[in-house]
């Protein structure tokens, strides 16, 4: 694997940081570090770029900018980003994780 330190190159969708780190591309476009030894969520999101897309298509229909929201149990966050993403820069997202 290439180790990627520092900058983020265009098109790629994973970089292999080190052991316990590696970084990847949503299909939403936004980059997201998470443990690549996980292997249920995370190869999905190196594969795909994306993970249960109806739960992100519920949270959409859900949330609107502005809005104050709690992810609990976010696992690597990625519907966090994609809430984020939702609220705008004038609602939060709060992600609590009791496995981390």
């Amino acid at each position: 694997m290439k180790i990627l330190v520092g900058r983020v190159v265009e098109g790629h969708r994973y970089f292999y940081l080190g052991p316990e780190v590696a970084l990847t591309r949503l299909k939403n476009g936004r980059m997201l570090y998470f443990d690549p030894q996980d292997e249920s969520v995370g190869a999905h999101l190196i594969v795909h770029g994306f993970r249960e897309e109806w739960v992100h298509s519920v949270l959409r229909s859900l949330v609107s900018p502005g809005d104050r929201v709690i992810d609990v149990g976010a696992n690597l966050g990625h519907y966090t980003v994609a809430l984020a993403r939702s609220v705008g820069v004038d609602g939060w997202v709060i992600a609590l994780e009791a496995n981390g």
